[in-house]
């Protein structure tokens, strides 16, 4: 191989300096200052210094590593320890739902956390008060997010009639004086009037 193509450093006349043919296009300021990296980097004192940064690197990754280890050995214990009361929970967590103040999941079968987590987060659909179970349970086995939005679009009016049902049982005080934009919101939707609602619900 052409040795300007592989920077030989290599001393045949063993004058005690690194030759370097150098680069094509290298000029020779930048040969000069590689030649001086390749010499400084052979000398005792620059092993020495990286043997030590290696050694002090160590260190610090190895105290660090003590300080946090009893944390992660705590941490491990105490998820043992929970283990069974997570595993109580989950079990239990469909009767729990059922047994909730959620009046339209007391008819519905709970799926899978992670599906009613992808559903509400998401995609931004409401699972609480409404949709009514039967308009729920076509949301649950739908396969996937242009299904459930297709269910949306077909159940609209049922949905927004559901929404009405709700609004009528306010009592809280601190609602109240929302109730009436959402009402008017869901009558405008209803009268044909999609623009008017959304005004309606942006001064909620």
């Amino acid at each position: 191989m052409d040795e300007s193509l592989t920077g030989d450093t290599s001393d045949p006349a063993g004058e005690g300096l690194i030759r370097n043919d150098g680069f094509p296009g290298q000029t020779e300021e930048q040969k000069r200052a590689m030649e001086q990296f390749a010499l400084m980097v052979q000398t005792p004192e620059f092993q020495a210094a990286m043997e030590a940064m290696g050694k002090s690197v160590k260190a610090k990754v190895s105290r660090i590593y003590d300080a946090v280890a009893p944390i992660l050995e705590s941490t491990r214990r105490l998820a043992t320890r929970l283990a069974p009361v997570f595993a109580a929970f989950a079990e239990n967590i469909g009767p729990i739902l059922q047994r909730s103040v959620l009046p339209n999941w007391r008819l519905v079968e709970l799926p899978d956390p992670e599906l009613i987590r992808t559903i509400l987060e998401d995609e931004g659909i409401a699972l609480a008060w409404v949709p009514a179970p039967a308009v729920l349970k076509r949301l649950i086995a739908a396969r996937g997010k242009q299904a459930r939005r297709q269910v949306i679009g077909s159940s609209w009016k049922g949905i927004v009639n559901s929404c009405l049902t709700e609004l009528e049982e306010i009592d809280d005080n601190e609602l109240l004086a929302y109730r009436n934009f959402a009402q008017e919101s869901a009558g405008a939707l209803l009268g044909g009037f999609p623009g008017s609602s959304q005004a309606l619900r942006a001064r909620q």
